[in-house]
């Protein structure tokens, strides 16, 4: 019997022992308990555009088996570099955990004390949960992850973001399977221009307007610019475009404390911003843009509003007045509503070494559609202002603001752009382009040309100054045979000039084309053989205008 009595005893303290061994273990980890304090959220992936760096990733629930707690820490690793924020009140980062215990309170969103991440680093987010937070199995709510889905490698399929959550408690540790928190999808559409007519309709051309420099596309109270073209931006999937303030389809986290102002946890800097930027803009040209764009699908809108900078405020629209004309510097603006666009008064973009920015902001947006708006850009500029042949403008569309994650200060921030700019505008020099058929200089003769720069006239044309450059075509031609200068340099509107062929191509035979940078340009040729003697001969004819360097072929005449 006593024996048997020890054997009892021996097998208690046993018991005794493996229950003291358990004490304040995790045993398991995974899916929420459906009991009492489950998460009352669904949490689900979020679509995460392919350029952000600090794109918000899909809430995580997840529940543990645990005995009496002790020190507990909470650590989640991601599958992309974390890039959650820290907020200035707290010092830590934004990214924050909710913890209940089964038995006691239900676990929700914004319920009990957030406990934000203790420290970041890389792709691993560690929250210190206090010591008798938690007493025994409890569920948890991770919120406000963000990470730098531009780091992510697309692949051929879905390319994914998953987080694991490890729960640790006494040295012993159980891990959840990785959850999918985001889908990565690239999300602005190739830039493209298109062409508006009015202000409102859009059209499917990309045709750009082609300007000369002696019409130019000036500003008046009589008379609006031409849209030189529109640049489209398009999201390649409905929510990519997103509004600033938290709520459906914001820039803003799962969790933000009411009141939720700027700069409190979880909300955003400003909604999602495209940035034109304009370059080889010629000095004498200014790029104006509407203050306001809307466009129109499948019963909804997307608005853009312009701003004073990547990070700035909106900017100021200039107040017209019903029934005046336009102020110095503004085309006068219509508001459309209609199945386009929507054009409010437009202002000049400040220019810098020939670029400038414009920046909207996403102010109205339905994530259940994929939207698009063309913004309409005006090149503003008088004629003849510009003398000399400009590059073509260009313009590169982008998110904006762009900084690497690791300097990115602002809710969103995008990597800088990989698409190359488009060919926007072309500004041509007015010119003329004359052909002489045949003109000589061999011995005993020579041939008089004279140019006439007829720019100015009494019809209101602008006078213009300009010069003129020789092509020889034919035997004994100079060297340099093309772009000789013409004798005689730039001349003004109005005047003439007058040289002898021999002077710059001596023993020449052939036909000339002398190509000059002003309108309404005119020649004449006169043909002399032993000028001043008795057996001498003359004869002279007016040049013929090649429109267009013979494009079309048959625009060639003796007028103009």
């Amino acid at each position: 019997m006593s024996n048997f009595r020890n054997k009892l005893l021996g097998l208690a303290a046993l018991a005794t022992l493996f229950a003291g061994a358990s004490y304040g273990q995790i045993t398991a980890c995974g899916a929420p308990a459906t009991s009492t304090g489950a998460p009352s959220v669904t949490p689900g992936p979020t679509n995460m555009r392919a350029e952000g760096t600090n794109e918000l990733a899909g809430d995580v629930n997840f529940g543990c088996l645990v005995g009496t707690g002790g020190a507990v820490s909470i650590t989640v690793f991601a599958s992309a570099p974390v890039t959650s924020p820290v907020n200035a009140g707290t010092g830590k980062s934004e990214a924050v955990l909710f913890v209940c215990n089964n038995s006691t309170t239900a676990c929700a969103s914004g319920t009990g004390t957030p406990l934000y991440a203790s420290s970041v680093s890389g792709s691993q987010i560690v929250f210190a949960v206090p010591v008798g937070t938690i007493t025994t199995n409890f569920t948890g709510i991770i919120q406000n992850v963000r990470v730098n889905a531009s780091a992510v490698t697309l692949g051929s399929t879905v390319t994914t973001v998953t987080e694991t959550v490890l729960a640790s408690v006494n040295n012993t540790s159980q891990a959840t399977s990785p959850a999918t928190t985001g889908f990565v999808f690239p999300s602005l559409t190739a830039p493209a221009l298109t062409t508006l007519t009015g202000l409102t309709t859009q059209v499917g051309s990309t045709t750009l307007t082609a300007y000369t420099t002696c019409a130019g596309n000036p500003l008046s109270s009589t008379r609006q610019p031409t849209i030189s073209f529109a640049v489209k931006v398009a999201e390649a999937f409905g929510g990519a475009f997103k509004v600033g303030t938290n709520g459906a389809n914001s820039e803003g986290g799962s969790y933000a404390p009411s009141p939720g102002t700027a700069g409190t946890v979880g909300t955003a800097s400003f909604g999602t911003r495209i940035q034109l930027a304009f370059a080889n803009i010629p000095n004498s040209a200014t790029i104006y843009v509407p203050t306001s764009v809307s466009g129109f699908a499948n019963g909804s809108s997307l608005i853009l509003n312009l701003t004073t900078s990547a990070t700035g405020a909106f900017a100021a629209v200039p107040s017209l007045a019903s029934g005046t004309s336009a102020p110095a510097g503004a085309p006068t603006g219509s508001t459309v509503i209609g199945t386009s666009n929507a054009f409010t008064a437009g202002v000049p973009l400040t220019a810098s070494n020939g670029s400038a920015t414009a920046v909207y902001e996403v102010v109205s947006s339905n994530p259940a559609v994929s939207q698009s708006v063309s913004v309409p850009v005006f090149v503003v500029f008088n004629s003849n202002a510009i003398v000399t042949a400009p590059p073509a403008i260009t313009v590169l569309e982008s998110y904006a603001p762009t900084a690497a994650a690791a300097a990115a200060t602002t809710v969103p921030n995008f990597a800088p752009p990989s698409n190359t700019a488009l060919t926007a505008n072309l500004i041509s020099l007015c010119s003329t382009n004359l052909l002489f058929p045949f003109v000589t200089s061999v011995t005993g003769f020579d041939t008089g040309i004279a140019l006439s720069n007829t720019s100015a006239d009494p019809f209101g044309t602008t006078a213009a100054a300009g010069s003129c450059a020789l092509n020889f075509y034919g035997t004994g031609a100079p060297t340099p045979s093309t772009g000789v200068a013409a004798p005689g340099g730039s001349q003004a509107g109005g005047s003439s000039t007058a040289f002898l062929l021999s002077s710059v191509a001596p023993n020449f035979t052939g036909y000339l084309i002398a190509q000059c940078t002003y309108q309404y340009g005119h020649g004449f040729a006169y043909i002399v053989y032993n000028f001043g003697q008795g057996n001498g001969a003359t004869m002279g004819y007016l040049a013929t205008v090649m429109s267009g360097g013979r494009v079309p072929a048959a625009a060639e005449s003796l007028g103009e």
